[in-house]
């Protein structure tokens, strides 16, 4: 029984570990998003200024 308990024990610890990282890369991944998109819009900018100077 004890074998059982630690092992259920530690079934939930590596769900919760699981859950922190999958969050945490959601996390990341928007954050990437959304530096892609300040990137694009930057990226458009210039080509808008290259296209008003010629």
């Amino acid at each position: 029984q004890k074998f059982e308990d630690e092992k259920k024990q530690l079934i939930r610890d590596n769900d919760q570990a699981i859950k922190v990282l999958q969050d945490e890369l959601e996390n990341r991944s928007n954050q990437v998003r959304c530096a892609e998109k300040k990137l694009q819009h930057k990226e458009l900018e210039s080509q808008e200024q290259m296209k008003c100077r010629l």
